[in-house]
């Protein structure tokens, strides 16, 4: 069998065996209160619940769409339909192999790209009208809207040894949140503004991802994002403030970011 872990880094192992006491002493609700009061954890909550929105989202909608909007019978559409799971499902090696070998272990880039990925593929795939260009996007969306396998390495990051799998269980409760949301939210959507809004409003949700992921950190004026964003993924991704800024003013008008003043060191105030 495998040998048993031994941790190298003596701080985070001292760090382990105090959480293992807490934990015996106050009970085990108590990983929660100390999981629950870190914005990261709340951050990468939010993160989950938007990919198991995509995710299910996609699964649940495509082949619908097919028969209602490009005419193909359940026969007929099941092979596109099928692309989608299968690309989820390459998702779990194509996002350790571009993670280790592109962007030399950092996780962040990895679900910038996805995310912009995304958003460009589901942007656009309303307006494919033939069956197989349809199937191959919904192949790539499959494998880049599948972040939760990058979601689940951080989990590992920010729990430790000790709570890894109790931040696992966490984000995967946000996943399944956003799963069961997912189905009613877009049940309506469909019926109020049709099938291309489905779809729309599934980028727009990767691009918060991807904001999320750069404010997990704390706050940021939107140029340090901007400049966040290019050294993350090695001036792969060059976002305008054009795109950025008025994503960012729609968020804080639907409170879930603020915004505020504050003197930056040329003594000017900046928002």
């Amino acid at each position: 069998g495998l040998k048993p872990f031994v941790e190298d880094d003596q701080a985070a192992a001292l760090r382990d065996a105090q959480m293992q006491a807490d934990i015996e002493k106050k009970g085990y609700l108590y990983p929660y209160k100390v999981l629950f009061s870190e914005p990261k954890v709340i951050v990468f909550c939010l993160i989950s619940a938007i990919a198991g929105v995509g995710r299910y989202g996609l699964l649940t909608w495509v082949p619908t769409y097919f028969t209602e909007s490009m005419g193909l019978s359940i026969k007929d559409g099941i092979f596109s339909s099928i692309l989608l799971p299968i690309g989820q499902a390459c998702a779990m090696f194509v996002f350790p192999l571009i993670t280790d070998k592109v962007f030399k272990g950092r996780r962040e880039p990895m679900l910038a790209l996805a995310s912009v990925i995304t958003f460009l593929g589901m942007i656009c795939f309303p307006f494919i009208r033939s069956q197989a260009p349809a199937s191959i996007m919904l192949f790539v969306v499959g494998v880049s809207g599948m972040v939760t396998g990058v979601i689940w390495a951080i989990a590992g990051d920010m729990g430790g040894r000790s709570l890894s799998s109790t931040v696992v269980g966490i984000l995967d409760w946000a996943v399944y949140m956003g799963a069961a949301i997912q189905a009613s939210v877009f049940g309506f959507v469909k019926e109020a503004f049709g099938w291309s809004a489905i779809f729309v409003t599934i980028g727009c949700l990767y691009i918060i991802l991807l904001v999320l992921t750069l404010l997990k950190d704390g706050d940021k004026y939107g140029y340090e994002m901007i400049e966040e964003l290019a050294k993350r993924s090695d001036d792969t991704f060059l976002m305008k403030e054009g795109t950025l800024y008025p994503l960012l003013h729609t968020l804080e008008k639907e409170g879930l970011v603020k915004s505020y003043n504050k003197t930056a060191s040329s003594g000017r105030e900046r928002k």
